[in-house]
């Protein structure tokens, strides 16, 4: 397949790709990571990211880039990859919005019911069971997702015509990974070893008190609530069930706010994302 030729483009690196680079290093760190906090500097980062984005598809040479070149292949790709961006970053907000509503409703469950009322375990495993369901339409999505750029032209590393492109496709990759943090840190899953099938009841009906007293940085606040309130379905009636039903509405509270701070993380970026799209169109139709 034919390489990309350069087209009086600048024989040196420009400093707003070097800088869309250091922003690439720094969330390949973060990309990994499935705890709120990891997730809300991630988005953040993302933010800056897309502002170098947004100031590289301003200047010339790469304007230039995109209309040599808006008539391939690659170039279709991409603007359908952007396309498919906003459409999951709704798609995970949606989720995030879901979730906390049915999380409210089980928190008032938890408030008019006495603790040990069996109602209140028919109501946590319909909890689970709308995550689960929830979850493996997530998943699907993020597999489609999974496959933009595999079709992508073989680009010559040298030519600053490809640098340009293979920025601009790093750019969509950390995005993607970033994306799966999220829907990572809803399952509960680890994304490193996330199974091919959901899971979520029986693993946490099975599991549940060894994340219950664990309050260290490898355990989520989702998985903390999980196994509080599985907990609260594994055992008969007890004196201390106050006590659990309490550190259950406590843990939630505080995941419900890490979801909102998430979701306003993803509506900045959802905005970006339309400037990107945006400047990738007005640029191939100069």
């Amino acid at each position: 397949m034919a390489h990309i030729r350069s087209n009086s483009l600048p024989s040196s690196v420009h400093p707003i790709i070097l800088r869309i680079k250091e922003e690439l290093v720094k969330l390949k760190g973060l990309e990994a990571s499935q705890t709120a906090e990891a997730i809300l500097i991630a988005l953040e980062s993302l933010k800056d990211l897309y502002t170098c984005v947004d100031d590289l598809l301003h200047l010339l040479f790469a304007q230039q880039v995109l209309v040599l070149h808006r008539r391939e292949k690659w170039v279709d790709e991409m603007l359908n990859g952007s396309i498919q961006l906003m459409d999951l970053c709704s798609s995970v907000r949606d989720a995030l919005s879901s979730m906390k509503e049915h999380m409210q409703a089980l928190q008032s469950t938890l408030r008019r019911r006495r603790a040990g009322d069996p109602s209140i375990k028919c109501e946590i495993r319909s909890y689970f069971l709308y995550r689960k369901k929830a979850e493996k339409d997530l998943n699907k999505s993020l597999s489609k997702l999974k496959k933009i750029g595999n079709g992508c032209p073989l680009l010559n590393e040298n030519n600053d015509t490809s640098m340009v492109f293979k920025v601009l496709q790093e750019v969509t990759v950390v995005t993607i990974s970033i994306f799966q943090s999220v829907l990572c840190f809803m399952a509960s899953t680890s994304p490193v070893t996330r199974p091919n099938k959901w899971s979520l009841v029986s693993k946490v009906m099975r599991k549940g008190t060894v994340a219950c007293e664990g309050e260290d940085g490898d355990v989520n606040l989702v998985q903390r609530v999980d196994a509080s309130l599985s907990t609260l379905c594994r055992h008969d009636s007890s004196k201390d069930d106050d006590v659990k039903v309490s550190q259950v509405q406590k843990r939630m509270v505080e995941l419900e706010g890490s979801i909102e701070r998430i979701d306003g993380g993803l509506e900045c970026l959802f905005r970006q994302l339309i400037q990107t799209r945006v400047a990738l169109l007005n640029n191939i139709s100069l």
